[in-house]
């Protein structure tokens, strides 16, 4: 090919045969690669979507028996201070519902820092235990959670 034709057929500098070719064979009636690309991409996305809810649902099972507790506290001056007993979490809001959604919250942060960083959080041995913890926060509602919270009265 020289480089009048080939200069055509090249984009952005990379070399498009491919598309080229696809275009003179006329593939399945797709217009060019980018059609490709996108019809593939549209049949893989629902399927790994239903997948991903399948695994979902799997461990969601798996993980059924994992219970959240903590320890309630009603201050001196009305407020509620909630603590996690196996992970070290504490809030305290005006009322135990703030509270509890509070306690949530910070699981989520400490879930999704546990994950980014799951070689370091991990090689802890005090905080391997963490891990089913925090599988079943990430794939649960606030609203699945509230139901795993198991209080515990604690004393003043």
């Amino acid at each position: 090919m020289d480089n009048d034709k080939k200069d055509k057929h090249t984009k952005n500098g990379e070399d498009d045969s491919m598309e080229l070719e696809l275009k003179n064979e006329n593939c399945f009636g797709f217009s060019g690669l980018q059609q490709i690309k996108e019809y593939i991409r549209n049949l893989i996305t629902p399927n790994r979507a239903q997948m991903e809810k399948q695994l979902i649902l799997a461990w969601k099972k798996e993980l059924e028996s994992v219970k959240f507790d903590y320890i309630c506290f009603k201050e001196d001056d009305g407020s509620y201070t909630l603590s996690m007993e196996d992970i070290d979490i504490v809030v305290n809001e005006d009322n135990k519902n703030k509270a509890l959604d509070s306690l949530i919250d910070e699981l989520r942060e400490y879930s999704e820092n546990y994950s980014n960083e799951l070689e370091y959080w991990y090689s802890d041995p005090n905080r391997q235990s963490h891990c089913k913890y925090v599988l079943k926060t990430l794939i649960s509602s606030d609203e699945e959670l509230k139901r795993d919270f198991l209080c515990q009265n604690g004393q003043n």
